[in-house]
């Protein structure tokens, strides 16, 4: 599996964990990540993760919200699954805002936090 794969190989790194994210994780792989120490990026897009798959991960991984980090690659073609997702009332508007906007404003240190 390529997800222990980057596991193994970042090993080496491991005091650097608080500022490394692996990305494209899904909910099959995510739970590796997080209990390793890791952030988590999930990318919602119609060929990575969907906006179940994330109600999935916040579901199943609550007490580590604070290191997964929703994004998209969108670019050409646009894909509008993350607008979509922010305008629904699916998981709140506290952890919208956690897992799209303030965790990656920590993690990459800007914004007013």
């Amino acid at each position: 599996m390529v997800a222990q794969q980057i596991l193994d190989l970042l090993k080496p790194y491991a005091a650097y964990k608080e500022r490394m994210v692996i990305d494209h994780c899904t909910p099959e792989i995510i739970g590796e990540v997080l209990t390793a120490g890791f952030y988590a990026g999930v990318t919602l897009s119609p060929v990575k993760a969907s906006a179940e798959d994330v109600k999935e991960i916040v579901s199943n991984y609550e007490n580590y919200l604070s290191r997964i980090m929703l994004n998209t690659d969108s670019e050409s073609p646009f894909y509008d699954n993350l607008h979509t997702f922010i305008q629904t009332d699916d998981l709140g508007r506290e952890i919208k805002e956690q897992i799209t906007r303030s965790n990656a404003e920590r993690f990459f240190r800007i914004g007013g936090l």
